[in-house]
């Protein structure tokens, strides 16, 4: 396991020696040593932790079994006992599907370079064209 430290890249291993170097300063001194908070924020921030920010999206067997029993009318407790997925999953996919027709919200950030012309402009410019 490897960290980003301020001044390189340092694995767990060190970490846990300047743990020790700090913890036999502070037994030297009664007094905690101004690094010691400094450690423990190089320790939360840079050592990653293994678990996913969001949980993984359903299969999509799985996602059409809901969508079928949606659209027959069972309610969310049916479903939960049917195919085992969390009734609040069930009923944002249940809103998903009345909103915006897919069981998941469309993603609302544009990909690729912005257009060289506003909209305005660019209807300025089919006009020229007709005349």
């Amino acid at each position: 396991m490897r960290c980003i430290a301020p001044y390189g890249v340092c694995d767990a291993a060190y970490l846990q020696s300047f743990a020790k170097r700090l913890t036999k300063r502070k037994n030297r001194n009664s007094e905690t040593p101004p690094n010691l908070n400094f450690y423990n924020a190089q320790c939360n921030a840079f050592i990653p932790n293994n678990k996913p920010k969001m949980p993984a999206r359903l299969p999509d067997d799985v996602i059409y079994r809901i969508q079928l029993r949606l659209e027959c009318g069972e309610n969310p407790a049916e479903i939960y006992k049917a195919t085992k997925v969390s009734i609040s999953t069930i009923q944002r996919v249940r809103l998903n599907l009345d909103l915006f027709g897919q069981p998941y919200t469309p993603s609302t950030v544009v990909l690729g370079r912005p257009k060289a012309l506003l909209p305005a402009q660019e209807l300025v410019m089919s006009m020229s064209n007709v005349i």
